[in-house]
């Protein structure tokens, strides 16, 4: 018998999605209402942030469903991934160049992808992985990632702390937290990253619209608040040279 959700039930996106697939992938706003005990307003806000993150679609108005894999803003093994994850349960998300590909000069395929789990599930998201043939590298300053065809590396990441937080829907991390778990993946694990493309895709991704509350707190929370602040500020005389490739990227024509 499926578990009524009241009205203490986090006010999150992720727990709208998961009150849909409970419930047989599909559900109309009056019922969702009616389980969740949420506002109108915060409903409605939820809704549109799952639909402009791939994860649910909307029929007409008056039903939301779960998309399909296939349909997620992310290259096609980076949906694979997510396939994968989903199909496992494990609480683990895809992360960094994947979901801010489409933001991005340099080519897709370059690059290994990232995968971040709670501490307790990395063994088990490792095994999933590997099972579906990803060649898993735990992420971290001695990593690496010249491990055959990059394509189907992984670096993996235990992350805890509430990730969701900070924009993780379903297993798909949202593009301001993707971002600064670039910068610090390019800087820790050697991704084969430039970090004034890095700094380009910043440019790009509020071009687009980002939510800089959202940005912010991360960076903060990660320590990389004085890395996205050193981006606005004037140049300095002394400076750390990898803050000045950072900006010089993100302010090139």
């Amino acid at each position: 018998m499926p578990v009524s959700l009241g009205p203490r039930q986090s006010q999150s996106a992720s727990a709208v999605l998961d009150d849909i697939r409970r419930t047989g992938g599909a559900a109309t706003p009056r019922d969702l209402r009616r389980r969740l005990g949420w506002t109108e307003r915060t409903l409605y806000r939820r809704l549109a942030e799952l639909v402009d993150s791939g994860q649910i679609v909307r029929h007409g108005h008056g039903q939301y469903a779960v998309a399909a894999t296939e349909s997620l803003p992310l290259p096609d093994t980076g949906r694979e991934i997510v396939g994968v994850l989903a199909q496992t349960g494990v609480e683990a998300h895809v992360t960094a160049f994947d979901v801010l590909a489409r933001f991005a000069h340099q080519f897709v395929y370059a690059f290994p992808h990232v995968v971040y789990a709670e501490p307790y599930a990395v063994s088990e998201t490792a095994r999933a992985l590997a099972d579906a043939g990803f060649v898993v590298v735990r992420a971290g300053r001695q990593a690496g990632v010249e491990v055959g065809d990059l394509s189907r590396v992984v670096l993996l990441r235990g992350q805890s702390d509430a990730a969701r937080r900070y924009g993780v829907i379903g297993h798909v991390a949202s593009p301001e937290k993707a971002w600064v778990d670039l910068l610090r993946e390019t800087r820790r694990s050697g991704l084969p990253l430039d970090l004034g493309e890095v700094g380009r895709i910043l440019r790009a991704l509020r071009q687009s619209g980002c939510d800089e509350s959202r940005l912010g707190r991360y960076a903060k929370r990660m320590r990389y608040g004085a890395w996205l602040e050193g981006i606005e500020r004037a140049t300095p005389v002394l400076e750390n040279p990898e803050i000045a490739a950072l900006r010089s990227g993100y302010r090139a024509p």
